[in-house]
């Protein structure tokens, strides 16, 4: 599974076990950073037009096949910024190209997979853990709100990705 679609399902499947590291962390993600409809719709529909490419450019479908594993430690932004511009030079520049960078990419994933913990975290009422406080209020709202928009951005990356035959 590519750096990307790795990254992109742990955000949309907010998975606790995936993200706790990333999230207590904090990841590299600034204090004053807010998830923006704007920035998620450029960069997950960035993803879809690489990929929609890919199916007729076997180097960029095999940039995206690429085996790049991560480990909790490595989930922050500037380890995920420098991966995805080193070992995937053509989905980056098209990234870039397309209204997401790598960095944009990393930030906007990270912060959504922070506030899908708290979100899980709190449903019924609770209190988020004290470790997760300095995940904006914000962002967590946010989530919530749009997440039927989040998944149809989600499902349209996966549509894309069996239409080109992209191996997870």
């Amino acid at each position: 599974m590519s750096l990307i679609a790795r990254v992109g399902a742990a955000a949309v499947a907010a998975t606790l076990s995936t993200f706790a590291a990333a999230a207590v962390e904090r990841a590299g993600v600034p204090d004053d950073y807010r998830l923006s409809m704007q920035m998620i719709e450029n960069c997950m529909k960035s993803q879809t037009r690489i990929i929609e490419r890919a199916a007729r450019e076997p180097k960029l479908k095999a940039e995206l096949e690429a085996d790049q594993p991560v480990t909790s430690e490595q989930m922050n932004v500037e380890h995920l910024t420098k991966q995805l511009e080193s070992t995937m030079p053509n989905v980056s520049a098209l990234m870039k190209q397309y209204g997401c960078s790598a960095r944009d990419y990393a930030t906007m994933m990270l912060a959504t997979m922070q506030a899908a913990a708290v979100a899980s975290l709190t449903d019924g009422g609770r209190e988020a853990p004290a470790e997760l406080s300095f995940v904006p209020k914000e962002n967590v709202e946010f989530l919530r709100k749009n997440e039927p928009r989040l998944r149809a951005l989600s499902d349209e990356v996966s549509t894309a990705r069996e239409k080109a035959g992209i191996k997870d």
